[in-house]
C-alpha cells in the first residue's frame, strides 16, 4: 500500500488491500484465455516489440507493465506472416495476390522479421501505363461479411525506398461470386522509414449483395511516372469490430485463421475477505473509446451472472464512464461521472453498501446509483461481465478495496491517491 494512501485514509487505513496489475497477478487473481493453434501477442516493455503468448497467461502490456485484458477477436488473414512465396521472385506469400498497373513488376524480395512481427518486403518498379497497383492479402471469397458491419485492418509498414503515390488500406466488398460490389471508401496511410502500425477501421456499405471482403494496399499510379518502390508488410490483421486489438497470430508454419479467446480475470469475494459492503479503487488506460457495438467493463461484482451485478462501465459509444446495478433483471446507472480521454491512464472508485453505489472518477463529483444487490455477490471480475461481452480491451494497474463502504466526502481524495 502506497503511503499517500494510507494517509489518505487516516483512520481507515489498516484493513485496506492494494493489488499492484503490473509485471505479475497477485494472488488470488484468476486469468483464462483460451486460444487454439494461435498465438496472442503483448507489446514488450520497449513499447515497440510484440512478443507471442500462449493460451491462459497474463499479458503485461508496455513500459508500465499493466495487465492486458481484451475480448475475444479473430484474424481472419490465413497469412498474417507472410509465409510461402519465392523470395526474389514474382511468386508471393501463399494466399497474398496482385494487380499491377501495366508497365510495372513485382517482386517479393524477401520475408521480414522484426519488432516480434514478420511479413514480406516488397517492390514495384517500372514506369506505369496505369492508375493503381494493389496488393491483396486474402482471397476473393475467403472472408465473409455482410453489409452494415465494422471490421479493422491493420498492419506495421515501412517505406523502405522509393517514392510512391498514395498508399491506402482497402476493404474490398465482393459477392457470393466473387465479383467487387460496392465498398468503403479507401484510406490513407503514410509510410516512413520506421516501421509504423497503422489501423483503419471500416462500415461496410449497405448493400445486400456483400458476401465477403478482401482487405488490400493500394498505390495510386501516375501513367508515364517511374517507380522503385519498396515495402515491408509485417503482422497484418483483418477483425470484427471497430477498432484493432493487438496481433494474433497462426502458429509459425501453419498459416491459418486465428483466434484469441477474451482474457476472463477474476477473484472470489470471499477470498478478499469482502461479502456485502466494500469500497473499490480501480486504474488504468482504455486505448479507444467504446464503440456502438459493447460497453467495456472496468469491473463487475456479480452473483455469476449479469442480472444480478454492479459494475464500473464505460458506456458505448464514447467515453463516459457509469456506476451500474441490475437487481432481477433490472437495470440502471448513475449520471456520469465524466469522460476519460483515450491513452490516458485515469482512477475511479466505487463505495458499495446497502444496494447503494457511490462513484467518483479522478476525485470528481460522486455520482449515486441505487437499489441494487445488497447481497449475493460472490465474483469480482476485472475487465469483462459475466457474459464476455463487454470487454475492457485495456489496461488495468492497480486494484485496491476495502470491506466497508467509505463516505462519499471521502471518496474523491482516495481516488486520486491510487497509482496510476
Amino acid at each position: 500500500m502506497s503511503t499517500p494512501l494510507f494517509s489518505a485514509l487516516g483512520s481507515l487505513a489498516p484493513p485496506w488491500r492494494h493489488l499492484p496489475m503490473r509485471a505479475a497477478l497477485p494472488p488470488g487473481v484468476a486469468l483464462a484465455r483460451a486460444q487454439v493453434s494461435s498465438r496472442s501477442t503483448v507489446l514488450e516493455e520497449d513499447g515497440q516489440t510484440f512478443a507471442e503468448v500462449l493460451a491462459d497467461l497474463p499479458r503485461f502490456s508496455g513500459p508500465a507493465r499493466r495487465l492486458l485484458l481484451e475480448g475475444q477477436r479473430s484474424n481472419a488473414l490465413r497469412n498474417p506472416r507472410g509465409e510461402g512465396g519465392t523470395p526474389g521472385s514474382s511468386a508471393l506469400p501463399t494466399n497474398w495476390t496482385s494487380v499491377i498497373a501495366g508497365g510495372l513488376s513485382r517482386t517479393y524480395l524477401e520475408p521480414r522479421s522484426e519488432a516480434g512481427l514478420q511479413g514480406p518486403r516488397l517492390r514495384l518498379e517500372g514506369t506505369a501505363s496505369g492508375s493503381s497497383s494493389t496488393f491483396a492479402l486474402e482471397g476473393t471469397t475467403q472472408i465473409a461479411a455482410a453489409q452494415g458491419q465494422s471490421w479493422t485492418f491493420s498492419a506495421s509498414l515501412r517505406l523502405v525506398s522509393g517514392t510512391p503515390g498514395t498508399i491506402s488500406m482497402r476493404m474490398i466488398c465482393r459477392d457470393a461470386g466473387g465479383v467487387s460490389v460496392s465498398s468503403p471508401a479507401l484510406s490513407a496511410v503514410v509510410p516512413t522509414g520506421d516501421l509504423i502500425r497503422f489501423e483503419r477501421s471500416f462500415v461496410l456499405p449497405a448493400d445486400a449483395a456483400i458476401a465477403f471482403l478482401q482487405p488490400a494496399l493500394q498505390m495510386s499510379m501516375v501513367t508515364g511516372q517511374a517507380y522503385d518502390v519498396v515495402l515491408d508488410v509485417l503482422g497484418a490483421q483483418v477483425e470484427r469490430g471497430g477498432f484493432a486489438s493487438t496481433p494474433i497470430l497462426p502458429a509459425p508454419g501453419a498459416p491459418a485463421a486465428s483466434t484469441r479467446g477474451a482474457d476472463l480475470a477474476s477473484v472470489a469475494l470471499a477470498s478478499l475477505g469482502l461479502g456485502g459492503a466494500c469500497t473499490l479503487l480501480w486504474s488504468g488506460l482504455l486505448p479507444q473509446l467504446a464503440t456502438a457495438e459493447a460497453d467495456q467493463t472496468l469491473l463487475q461484482l456479480d452473483n455469476g451472472t449479469d442480472s444480478h451485478r454492479i459494475s464500473l462501465r464505460n458506456l458505448a459509444p464514447g467515453g463516459g464512464l457509469v456506476a451500474g446495478r441490475v437487481l432481477a433483471g433490472a437495470a440502471a446507472d448513475s449520471p456520469s461521472l465524466g469522460s476519460i480521454t483515450p491513452g490516458t491512464p485515469f482512477r475511479a472508485a466505487l463505495a458499495i453498501g446497502g444496494g447503494r453505489v457511490a462513484a467518483s472518477l479522478e476525485g470528481g463529483t460522486v455520482q449515486v446509483v441505487t437499489d441494487g444487490p445488497a447481497s449475493g455477490l460472490t465474483t469480482l471480475r476485472i475487465g469483462n461481465n459475466a457474459a464476455n461481452t463487454a470487454a475492457l480491451f485495456g489496461q488495468v494497474g492497480s486494484l485496491a478495496f476495502l470491506p466497508f463502504a467509505v463516505p462519499d466526502a471521502a471518496l474523491p481524495g482516495l481516488v486520486t491517491t491510487l497509482p496510476l
